[in-house]
């Protein structure tokens, strides 16, 4: 695995690898679903609250895709390869930054994250607040 996981709000695991794909996991199963080939990819996915995963790539680009299924929705070529991972604002623009020195803002029809089991940093799992251990 080339970059950190992200788990989707029906627990479907997404995550990029260095063999060029970008695979789709059922949680509980392990299950593969899909996979999505382009370039390596070091970024971790971004999932909006539709769905769709963004996700840049080696390849210079930045690909919107159905969480579902994998079929691309869209991409997007930077002027060199992404290794930033995205960042969705609640305005809908998705966030990344690339090789070349710039810091790419696309709009979308997104706006927010999906709510996620996945744990952020010092929260529980409902994003309710911290997880304080004795």
């Amino acid at each position: 695995m080339a970059s950190s996981p992200a788990i989707g709000s029906d627990g479907t695991v997404y995550f990029g690898s260095i063999d060029k794909k970008f695979y789709a996991l059922d949680g509980k199963t392990g299950t593969k679903k899909w996979e999505f080939e382009m370039g390596e990819l070091w970024s971790s996915p971004a999932i909006g609250v539709d769905g769709t995963v963004y996700i840049g790539s080696f390849d210079k680009k930045v690909y919107a895709l159905d969480g579902k299924t994998g079929t691309k929705i869209w991409e997007f070529e930077t002027g060199d390869r992404v290794t930033s991972s995205p960042s969705i604002g609640t305005d809908g623009i998705i966030y990344i930054g690339s090789y070349d020195g710039l810091a790419y803002a696309l709009k979308t029809n997104c706006n927010s994250l999906a709510k996620s089991p996945w744990p952020m940093f010092r929260q529980n799992s409902q994003h309710t607040g911290w997880v304080m251990k004795k």
